[in-house]
């Protein structure tokens, strides 16, 4: 295994963690256009992962599904809109055998961090209690 795309995918994820901290320090938070540049930001963090593979024997994993599931967990349904339109648009411009996969991941994942916030962000005290990241291992 490479190390390359793996410290590739790391400092992405790093440059959207601090671009999304600027962000919120700039802006309302829950205002529109927070919520464009929002799923903008993770948007395109999914496509630089997604052009950025891990490749592990005949098997290729990317970040992409981590990403889109936090976004949408967190970050709720326009944000997930934005993210979900900029991965599938770049998917298709990738192209191969696996699109019509790589659409439906992206979609299933999006539609599994709206449900998990929806029936998560109900009650604080099932909220305090979860941990995102066991639900992000499944998904992958």
């Amino acid at each position: 295994m490479e190390l390359v795309p793996l410290i590739n995918n790391l400092s992405f994820l790093i440059v959207m963690t601090l671009a999304h901290y600027i962000l919120m320090r700039r802006f309302k938070v829950g205002s529109h256009f927070y919520e464009l540049i929002s799923g903008s930001i993770f948007g395109f963090i999914v496509v630089l992962g997604m052009l950025n593979p891990i490749p592990v024997a005949s098997v290729v994993f990317d970040g992409r599904s981590i990403v889109l599931f936090t976004g949408s967990f967190f970050m709720g349904v326009y944000p997930a809109f934005i993210m979900g339109i900029i991965s599938i648009v770049a998917r298709i411009f990738i192209g191969g055998p696996g699109v019509l996969m790589g659409i439906l991941i992206i979609v299933e994942v999006l539609i599994m961090g709206l449900t998990a916030r929806f029936f998560l962000f109900k009650s604080i005290r099932v909220r305090t209690i979860y941990n995102p990241g066991g639900f992000c291992l499944r998904i992958d």
